[in-house]
């Protein structure tokens, strides 16, 4: 059966927590976990990101329509006259946030991945980088990521033929398989060790405790190796 392991969440500017960003979720099996990191340049991701997440576990199954049913939700719970008109400016331009979803399916012998944007997912078999998705090499964040957005027009990817396909995965998974969840900054930190041989990134399949999450984030922001971003980890065991 599938479990989560560890949840861990760091800010970026750790004297303020309640400016991260980052959020995640799951429901109350632990067979579907959601993970959202709304992008910085945007004025209300933090909220945005927060709503893509709750109604994904209200309702998950990602298409246009749950969609459009996120941003009418969105508006319903602003209260645009409250807002000066530089923050009304820059609400027009809209919120955004990357999305990343993992359901466990067929008796949790596999986990269904469906993401939007930069957060991965990486499967490791027997202690064994076995896949990630939807990054797949570590020189992808250095790109724009694609967002989910507030603004309806800014969303029409969705309509590509291919885009189910595109934004889908199957991780099949056995008594050995461990799922991590991961924001950006992590995540690229991660894959890029992984990439080098470098076996620090093991930490993350051992690491139990906030404390111990948390150390390692300070330690490699200040070597430089890990990106001063807000940080989310997810881990999801398996057993027969």
């Amino acid at each position: 059966m599938a479990h989560i392991a560890f949840v861990g969440m760091f800010p970026k500017e750790p004297e303020h927590p309640q400016l991260n960003e980052d959020y995640c979720g799951h429901n109350e099996a632990g067979d579907i976990i959601v993970v959202s990191d709304g992008a910085s340049e945007s004025y209300d991701s933090r909220t945005w990101a927060r709503l893509l997440v709750r109604h994904y576990l209200e309702r998950p199954a990602f298409d246009a329509e749950w969609l459009n049913e996120a941003i009418r939700a969105y508006g319903e719970e602003l209260n645009f006259s409250a807002l000066t008109w530089s923050q009304q400016a820059a609400m027009a331009r809209g919120n955004y946030a990357t999305f990343l979803a993992a359901k466990c399916i067929d008796g949790n012998r596999a986990v269904e991945i469906f993401g939007v944007g930069d957060s991965i997912a990486i499967l490791i078999n027997s202690d064994k980088f076995e896949t990630s998705f939807p990054i797949k090499n570590s020189s992808e964040f250095a790109a724009h990521p694609l967002l989910l957005s507030t603004r309806p027009e800014a969303n029409d990817f969705l309509n590509a033929s291919n885009f189910a396909s595109r934004h889908s995965a199957r991780f099949d998974t056995d008594s050995t398989s461990t799922l991590l969840l991961m924001t950006d900054a992590i995540g690229a930190w991660c894959l890029s060790l992984i990439e080098e041989g470098d076996d620090k990134w093991r930490t993350l399949l051992t690491v139990n405790t906030t404390q111990e999450y948390e150390a390692l984030i300070v330690r490699e922001r200040e070597t430089r190796r890990m990106r001063i971003d807000d940080t989310t980890l997810v881990r999801l065991s398996f057993s027969e």
